[in-house]
């Protein structure tokens, strides 16, 4: 099957993603005692990006993911984030 047309729209649909572990997200910021926007703050990124991706309209990017193990050195990707 060629990637030309319709074949590529389909083959751009079976992307994997990555997501968020919505859970985890919740429980670092209450541990760390934060409310949304310090929480985005201490990330990097406005707070609207952050109740994004928490509220799970849009997936985290390359950046937010960047930020946020900067952010939080201890937790390693897959304890966050999966791919779907």
């Amino acid at each position: 099957m060629s990637l030309h047309g319709c074949d590529r729209r389909a083959a751009w649909l079976n992307v994997a993603s990555i997501r968020v572990k919505i859970k985890v997200l919740n429980t670092i910021q209450s541990r760390f005692e934060l409310n949304n926007s310090q929480m985005a703050v201490k990330i990097g990124v406005d707070k609207t990006m952050l109740w994004r991706i928490k509220t799970e309209r849009n997936n985290p990017g390359a950046e937010f993911i960047a930020k946020f193990l900067l952010a939080f050195p201890e937790m390693k990707f897959e304890d966050v984030f999966f791919i779907e």
